[in-house]
């Protein structure tokens, strides 16, 4: 597996801090085999994501765990809770879910 098939570079600047640009540098030198030119943690994520075959959320929590980037205050079960949201927000009841949640959370 390429590492953009498992997760966009967008995601990848996020979560490495360093901007598109470089993300792009280093998947283009991982691919050509020009290592050295990549920092040592980049490196072994691309390695990990290309010969471990990590899914999305294996990426984001590698990446949580080993570089405390991205969103790390949220947990891949709070991401994938927004994502529902934000994909079913036209059948939610906003009301009900906001009281349910201020329940849950005192």
């Amino acid at each position: 597996m390429n590492v953009t098939d498992a997760i966009t570079i967008t995601e990848l600047s996020r979560l490495l801090q360093k901007s598109r640009p470089t993300i792009y540098k280093y998947v283009v030198d991982f691919e050509e085999g020009n290592l050295d030119a990549i920092p040592y943690n980049v490196k072994e994520l691309f390695r990990r994501i290309e010969e471990e075959d990590l899914s999305h959320d294996e990426i984001l929590e590698y990446c949580h765990t080993r570089f405390g980037a991205g969103d790390s205050t949220l947990s891949i079960e709070a991401k994938k809770a927004i994502d529902f949201i934000k994909d079913n927000q036209d059948r939610l009841d906003f009301e009900r879910l906001h009281k349910l949640m201020r329940k849950a959370l005192k």
